[in-house]
């Protein structure tokens, strides 16, 4: 018995675990009945999702609440008799559930000083109670059923993280999939497209959508919160414009279409913003509406202006509220010409220090690069955001969209 519990401390299968208690008190003490009792969530969870242990658990309510009692401020194996329930300070329904069960001797199991759960133990057939010896013994198994209740454990996390990982990396290659992939051309303007989530996944996109020879809408929207949640609305979302874009000519017109079909369907504590821009190459201007995001950076020659036209976020409110506050613009198009399209991501990039990049750094850089291409314009900036940020881990998803109007 003494060599097989020095085993115990090897397992890391749990149902082993318990087959082999119940069947080494079973052989050499007649113990018939054994069950398990969890005090720690996660390896409640863990023993309730295996079928095979199923018959080890007696995690009733009331049966929590008496053994969580018991071992409250006591860290030895509790023998259960009438008298010793009645000086426990249990509930009557408490001091019931505890009888019903059949459990004779009960022995805390402790990791790290925290109480994990507690092995039970019925009576045994020759009537005698719980020796010395025995309990001594069984604190032995309770102690190494700790090492296997915690190897269990980190081993199913392991199994659950790697499953988990892989789930995002599926997620965060469809992701990418919905952003445009050819680079999308029309005469008179040079485009790159830039998009990295803070996270596996995010929840900010841009798009870039050829109505026509001569027009093209660009689209940079922030949803709000990160992860699997806002990927999700991110698609949607994503759908929706594209599908708007084909009966809607102007950007303001898409985004009314936009607020309309996300309002009934978004959480209320979610939102998006956006700005939509088409560009006009026949008429030379491009027409801007933004629903609460970022202000476009217009530079033209050595002047950058803001183009902060006025818009709420979409699905924050009705379209009585939402649409007679949505500002269109129009802009002026000329030779070499930039616009910069971006996320909050961007100019929020934060240092170690919590300083953040600036919108003011941006539009320096546009200013000090102008007469090269988006491309270029694009690896600086991505360059100098890295070098400001230093160690520090990127805060939040960065996405932008730069456009140059050619000669």
């Amino acid at each position: 018995m003494l060599g097989f519990s020095q085993e115990l401390s090897y397992l890391t299968n749990i149902n082993d675990l318990l087959g082999k208690i119940a069947q080494s008190v079973r052989d050499s003490m007649g113990v018939k009945e054994f069950y398990i009792w969890m005090n720690e969530d996660k390896l409640r969870i863990l023993l309730e999702a295996l079928p095979e242990c199923r018959d080890f658990v007696c995690n009733t309510k009331s049966i929590d609440l008496a053994l969580s009692k018991l071992f409250r401020t006591n860290k030895e194996a509790f023998q259960i008799s009438s008298s010793k329930l009645s000086e426990s300070h249990l509930t009557k329904e408490e001091n019931t559930a505890i009888q019903e069960s059949r459990i004779k001797l009960s022995i805390p199991v402790y990791l790290k000083e925290k109480l994990i759960g507690a092995l039970n133990f019925g009576q045994k057939q020759s009537g005698k109670a719980y020796s010395d010896e025995d309990i001594d013994l069984l604190k032995t198994f309770a102690l190494q059923s700790a090492i296997c209740f915690e190897n269990s454990r980190m081993q199913n996390e392991e199994v659950n993280k790697k499953r988990i990982d892989e789930e995002l990396r599926i997620a965060r290659n469809i992701q990418e999939g919905l952003l445009p992939k050819e680079e999308i051309k029309i005469e008179g303007l040079e485009l790159t497209g830039y998009s990295e989530p803070a996270k596996s996944i995010g929840g900010d996109f841009y798009d870039v959508i050829k109505l026509d020879d001569k027009r093209l809408l660009i689209i940079v929207a922030d949803v709000s919160g990160k992860g699997i949640p806002a990927a999700i609305y991110m698609s949607k979302v994503q759908a929706m414009i594209q599908f708007a874009s084909q009966f809607f000519k102007s950007p303001r017109d898409i985004l009314i279409e936009a607020n309309k079909q996300i309002f009934n369907q978004i959480e209320k504590k979610s939102f998006i913003t956006m700005v939509v821009a088409l560009f006009d190459m026949e008429k030379k201007k491009v027409t801007i509406a933004r629903a609460g995001h970022n202000p476009v950076i217009y530079l033209n020659k050595d002047k950058v202006e803001i183009l902060q036209s006025k818009g709420l976020g979409l699905g924050l409110c009705e379209e009585k509220i939402f649409d007679p506050y949505l500002e269109e613009i129009d802009v002026a198009l000329s030779p070499d010409n930039i616009l910069l399209l971006y996320s909050d991501g961007l100019t929020e990039s934060m240092n170690k220090s919590k300083d953040e990049f600036g919108i003011g750094n941006v539009m320096n850089i546009l200013i000090e690069n102008k007469n090269k291409t988006t491309k270029q314009i694009e690896k600086v900036l991505l360059n100098s955001v890295l070098k400001f940020k230093g160690p520090a881990e990127q805060n939040d998803d960065i996405t932008f969209v730069i456009a140059k109007i050619q000669s």
